[in-house]
């Protein structure tokens, strides 16, 4: 088998590293706990988000998966979701350690079981929708019911406690943004 060939030298000058961002006081910018529950939301919410868009029934694995649990019809996009879910944690730290005023500002539109699932975790789709609370069963009727016609759609909607922005597309989400 061959090896690739060495990458060729990059054209760029050497003086292109002073524009790096130069990071001051990043000691103890996190502690270990911090950074161990950061770890565990963003685990369960990528599950619950994996979930919404794979599972119907069987929700918590509490028995064999099988054909039946796949939802027949998948609406979401995984590969955003891990990213808004890493992203929503890290705000919502920076938020509270720092008592900050902030947006946060979506493009992806199928990237909503991401969102679904971080507000869930942190319980505010209970105070308007009283039956998804942070329950196994509330988890159980979010994760089962998105993009059904009885839940969520595959997009962040109106409906999303938050929201101020119908869908998903990022220039539309900036212009509603620039107003608010």
């Amino acid at each position: 088998m061959s090896q690739n060939p060495a990458p060729d030298r990059s054209q760029l000058p050497d003086t292109i590293l002073d524009l790096q961002v130069q990071l001051k006081q990043v000691e103890n910018a996190i502690t270990g706990g911090e950074l161990k529950a950061l770890s565990a939301f963003q685990r369960v919410a990528n599950y619950m988000a994996a979930a919404m868009i794979y599972l119907r029934g069987n929700t918590m694995l509490e028995a064999e998966l099988s054909k039946n649990d796949i939802k027949p019809r998948l609406l979401g996009h995984w590969g955003t979701c891990p990213g808004l879910t890493l992203v929503y944690s890290h705000l919502n730290l920076l938020i509270r350690k720092n008592d900050l005023d902030m947006f946060l500002i979506t493009g992806p539109g199928h990237g909503a079981p991401a969102i679904l699932a971080c507000l869930a975790l942190e319980d505010s789709l209970s105070p308007f929708y009283p039956d998804l609370t942070r329950t196994k069963e509330g988890f159980r009727k979010l994760i089962a019911g998105f993009s059904t016609p009885k839940g969520f759609p595959s997009h962040v909607s109106a409906g999303v406690p938050g929201s101020i922005h119908e869908g998903g597309e990022l220039g539309y989400a900036l212009g509603v943004a620039f107003g608010a």
